[in-house]
């Protein structure tokens, strides 16, 4: 019998494993807390065992330092592994994905190329300016220090600072938006003191996100869905960009759906996130298309495959810029739920069963 293997870093463990290694406590939980669909997963694990054992098909789960539970699937080649979690520098689940290729195990995901890729800001923002995807100008710091040119940053314009390596797409602090580089260049200081990352020195692009879900799960025509995050305006710095603290809100938040997931936070949400179709919207329609466009050149260079997102800002006039892709997106929280059930008509279990080919 072929095996489903779900493989993923738990917060805990992540958590656990940079306590160890000398974070400090808070900015450990911090790191941990984009692990959060690891936790979320104790809510789908019957519903996804049941919905494949219906098919056929077992379904096992394990965490990433279980090796000596799963590794006899991959030395028989009887599984599909899928790891839930991604990372090769704060988080490991896509060193997972790397071992099954070298083995010749079949994966549910991106190719390992593409999960290393996606964790470095900076590289994915070179690869979309090269291919003619429309990105903010960008400069790499690292602890103070400019390791690329700023001549063709425009001063004029505030910047946004934010980790090259950590997680989202977000600013840690409500000070990211700055006015210089000396600025940008102690927020630097700051992030490389609390979480040893780069940062990536951006143009500050005024508008909204735009989240782009995509997963395999059709019958016929793969649909990607193109949503604006909206209902920010509670945040912490008024829906201008979100935070860490924001971030906490959205891992926090919980659907009728997530009955089942206890949020890791002990504060409530500050607000509810709301996902919007942008093809919904006063002209939405043409910056969709354009999203779209440039979402399939950019899978199609970097080689993404099954499941994954990507995030953009949008200005005021309509204009794209490309932040972020990601390989492992947290398919059990509200925007990856919300995409399944108004593009597909399906839940989580329904859409892996349809997604992953045995």
């Amino acid at each position: 019998m072929i095996h489903l293997l779900v493989l993923y870093e738990s917060e805990k463990a992540c958590q656990t494993r940079l306590l160890a290694d000398g974070f400090d406590p808070q900015a450990a939980r911090e790191i941990a807390s984009y692990l959060s669909q690891a936790t979320d997963l104790t809510a789908y694990t019957a519903r996804i065992t049941a919905a494949f054992a219906a098919q056929g098909t077992a379904v096992s789960f394990f965490e990433i330092d279980q090796a000596a539970e799963y590794l006899p699937f991959f030395q028989e080649n009887r599984c599909i592994v899928w790891n839930l979690t991604d990372g090769i520098r704060y988080y490991r689940a896509s060193m997972v994905s790397s071992a099954a290729h070298l083995l010749g195990v079949r994966t549910f995901g991106s190719p390992p190329q593409a999960q290393h890729l996606a964790q470095d800001k900076f590289k994915c923002i070179a690869l979309a300016q090269a291919v003619g995807v429309p990105t903010p100008i960008t400069a790499l710091c690292r602890n103070g220090r400019y390791l690329t040119p700023t001549h063709h940053l425009k001063p004029e314009t505030p910047f946004f600072v934010k980790p090259n390596t950590l997680g989202a797409k977000i600013g840690i602090f409500s000070d990211a938006k700055c006015r210089t580089l000396a600025e940008a260049a102690d927020l630097s200081r700051r992030i490389y003191a609390r979480y040893r990352d780069e940062v990536v020195v951006q143009q500050f692009i005024p508008g909204y996100d735009v989240r782009v879900s995509f997963m395999n799960a059709a019958d016929s025509r793969p649909k990607l869905g193109i949503y604006r995050l909206a209902n920010v305006e509670n945040g912490e710095t008024g829906g201008e960009f979100l935070t860490m603290n924001d971030n906490w809100t959205l891992s926090a938040a919980r659907t009728e759906g997530e009955k089942d997931v206890a949020s890791p936070f002990e504060q409530p949400a500050a607000f509810q996130p709301r996902m919007v179709q942008l093809r919904h919207q006063p002209d939405g329609q043409i910056i969709a298309d354009q999203i779209e466009a440039a979402v399939w050149q950019m899978a199609e260079v970097t080689g993404l495959k099954d499941y994954f997102s990507f995030d953009f800002r949008v200005t005021p006039q309509g204009e794209i810029y490309f932040l972020e892709f990601e390989v492992c997106p947290a398919v059990t929280i509200y925007d990856f739920q919300t995409y399944l059930e108004e593009c597909y008509g399906v839940d989580l279990p329904t859409a892996l069963v349809k997604a992953i080919n045995f």
